[in-house]
């Protein structure tokens, strides 16, 4: 009685749920004006700029134009300049030409030169690779490597150093295969989509299963296309309307709507071998089910033999060894099979493809995100994000509260360069025989919204990106919650500065270089560490990253080659334990080929290198707007610890050798400079004599290898090295 009254009343409870949930719905959230007059929402307001000083950032901070406090020695001025622009440490004699340049623009020549060094794209490119969650691998439990992942890592990089105009770095990673499909690095630009983790279906997953991994796929674009460009939280609204910003479920089902036909897939970057190669794949699968009918095969068996062997599942596998070499067939057989009108174009097609150019400094293909249907999939507003509850279908849009003056359908009409010959799934054939695959040009659309100024989401994406640059300069925003500008985030403490960096932006044509120039050079950047001022710099620690090609180029091992495939760090055996399909290689062993910098290092999802995550490095998984800084006693004992460390003080010691020769005093110069860029106190110069076992009277002696290896290491474990002032 007791089973059977408890099941009764667990019965009634969830009928009154069921209930509830149809007569009580809540109404959808309504988007007002007074939502769009948020301060994150408004449009770019004109900021009065006194005329107190040359900087217009002094100008604004300052009532006189200028901090009533020092300017930073030259040594640490130059320090704090490659860190924060190049991520390297600036050389001795890089820091003492400097220090002695008599002119009294030394420092502004400084600035220009670095903002012209190659290295610049790597520091910067680093920055957005948290952003855009880059790795080299799907993520999840098989954690397949993506072998060409890498050219969206190289396309940063070159975009960066090349001063891209940020509205056109935007819209080449949502749409570049509808902007420019011709040109190979706005194919390439698409990797920002496909970057997240994914995980693949298997044959034998249901339909509800397939769903759903679908909708996380497009939740992950969709998600890191807020964070990134927006700096909202838009995952909030999958299951219901956001609990705290303006946006209704609707619009993120909208949104989703937008990416519908979106793939992400491995490419050729030329485009007529992109398009024969769809064309024939198209063909090839019509030859596939003719011959299945002819082999007279039940549906179920059909099924199976659709799907790629590397399943290996037991029907299948026997399926495929009865039936496979039967369901095969050549180009020059496919080619005679099919009507002679596509067989002309077949011919156009390869004719092109041999025709097209190659891009030497590239791969042959990227993993990018292609749309080649122009009939947009049905997609639906989900109730509580059940891929089971469709309540109604929904088109493509975008966010209500930062549209003024058009409506989702005025930029998609826009964004179809020509209706008539898109509205088909069938591709348009020009009178040479051409194909050019269709799209909808719906992530175009959201493209031009996100950069719209007068009427779209422009004036938010030109705030999020200057408070990431003024973030990374200074180690906080000026909003401190840099992925987050909705109604829960920090208000910015200076907002009449943010508002003049993010009008600068767009007044520049969206050029970044000279924004960080303007940061720079301003007497407030400038000033000495400790002042008792809110933009006074305190030490910030290097990154990771930073901290590892920072060993490596005191100790005279950086290897400085740019581009490519990536490396495989060495790692530890003990730290690698995973499942996946594509295991980490465990006989590495190292070399020059592994010191190049560590944005080039293989990140693997399921494997993260030690060094690395113990410093802070982000999950690749999500979209990092800002690092975590700890301090934990594991760190030490890393840098004390660790062989890697040990090996690079080793090279350290021998670099002071080459450099400075047998004398103590000018070894432990050499070192301090190398790795302080600075001289030892006479206090440090005596204690390093004396660790190393030499006396003050007898300093023409040459010190022993072990003994300046074990002073390199130290070195290398001080705050002063792992902080920038």
């Amino acid at each position: 009685m007791l089973f059977h009254d408890f099941g009764r009343r667990i019965g009634w409870l969830l009928a009154l749920n069921w209930i509830w949930a149809g007569v009580a719905a809540p109404a959808e959230k309504q988007v007002t004006d007074r939502d769009r007059q948020f301060w994150a929402f408004r449009p770019l307001a004109d900021v009065f700029v006194p005329a107190t000083a040359s900087n217009p950032i002094d100008a604004i901070l300052f009532s006189e134009g200028k901090p009533n406090f020092p300017e930073a020695p030259r040594r640490v001025l130059i320090r704090r300049l490659y860190f924060d622009l190049l991520g390297l440490p600036p050389t001795p004699e890089e820091t003492i030409r400097f220090e002695n340049d008599p002119a009294p623009d030394a420092y502004e020549q400084l600035v220009d030169q670095t903002l012209c060094s190659r290295h610049f794209g790597e520091r910067w490119g680093r920055h957005w690779l948290d952003v855009a969650r880059y790795a080299d691998s799907d993520g999840y439990e098989s954690d397949l490597d993506r072998r060409e992942a890498w050219l969206y890592r190289d396309w940063i990089v070159r975009s960066l150093n090349d001063d891209l105009p940020f509205d056109t770095f935007i819209k080449w990673q949502i749409a570049g295969d509808e902007l420019a499909p011709t040109q190979p690095d706005a194919v390439i630009a698409t990797g920002f989509l496909a970057a997240g983790p994914t995980q693949d279906t298997t044959p034998a997953d249901t339909e509800e299963n397939k769903l759903k991994i679908r909708y996380d796929e497009l939740d992950d674009m969709v998600s890191t296309t807020g964070a990134a460009f927006l700096g909202l939280t838009l995952g909030c609204a999958r299951c219901h309307d956001h609990k705290f910003d303006p946006i209704p479920t609707r619009d993120y089902y909208r949104l989703t709507a937008t990416f519908s036909t979106a793939q992400r897939q491995v490419a050729a970057l030329s485009k007529p071998k992109r398009e024969f190669a769809k064309w024939r794949e198209d063909r090839r699968n019509d030859w596939h089910e003719a011959r299945m009918s002819n082999l007279g095969l039940t549906e179920e068996q059909k099924f199976w033999l659709r799907q790629p062997e590397h399943f290996f599942v037991p029907v299948q596998t026997k399926l495929y060894k009865e039936f496979g070499d039967r369901l095969k067939v050549s180009d020059p057989d496919l080619r005679q099979w099919l009507s002679e009108a596509d067989q002309k174009v077949w011919d156009s097609l390869a004719r092109a493809a041999a025709d097209a150019p190659t891009f030497p400094s590239l791969a042959e293909k990227a993993y990018v995100t292609l749309d080649q249907q122009a009939v947009p999939l049905p997609q639906y507003l989900l109730g509580r994000g059940s891929v089971l509850n469709r309540r109604e279908p929904v088109t493509a849009g975008f966010l209500q509260v930062l549209m003024r003056g058009k409506v989702p359908e005025d930029w998609l009409r826009e964004s179809r360069p020509d209706v008539s010959s898109t509205l088909s799934n069938c591709p348009a054939i020009d009178s040479n025989g051409f194909v050019h695959p269709p799209t909808t040009h719906q992530r175009t659309a959201l493209a031009c919204w996100l950069t719209d100024i007068d009427h779209g989401a422009g004036p938010l994406v030109a705030r999020v990106i200057v408070n990431r640059l003024w973030q990374h300069h200074w180690g906080e925003g000026l909003v401190k919650t840099p992925n987050d500008f909705g109604y829960q985030s920090d208000t910015p403490t200076h907002p009449q500065l943010l508002e003049w960096l993010a009008g600068e932006l767009v007044r520049k044509q969206w050029h970044f270089k000279s924004l960080h120039r303007l940061i720079v050079l301003s007497a407030a950047y400038r000033q000495a560490d400790g002042a008792d001022f809110t933009f006074a710099r305190h030490p910030l620690r290097l990154e990771s990253e930073v901290l590892r090609d920072s060993m490596l180029a005191v100790s005279g091992r950086l290897n400085r080659k740019m581009f490519g495939p990536p490396f495989r760090p060495v790692i530890p055996k003990e730290a690698i334990a995973t499942r996946t399909k594509d295991e980490y290689p465990l006989n590495l062993q190292e070399s020059p080929d592994l010191w190049r910098r560590s944005i080039y290092a293989f990140n693997k999802r399921s494997v993260p290198n030690p060094m690395m995550e113990v410093f802070d490095a982000p999950d690749s998984s999500t979209s990092c707007a800002r690092r975590n800084v700890t301090t934990i006693p594991t760190q030490a004992l890393t840098l004390i610890n660790q062989p890697w460390v040990r090996q690079a003080a080793i090279q350290f010691a021998q670099r002071v050798i080459t450099e400075a020769g047998t004398q103590p005093e000018a070894q432990i110069e050499r070192a301090y400079r190398l790795a302080l860029a600075r001289s030892p106190s006479p206090t440090e110069l005596g204690r390093s004599l004396q660790f190393l076992g030499a006396a003050p009277d007898a300093r023409g002696d040459a010190l022993p290898v072990e003994g300046l290896t074990d002073l390199c290491h130290v070195l290398f474990t001080l705050n002063e090295f792992i902080y920038v002032d």
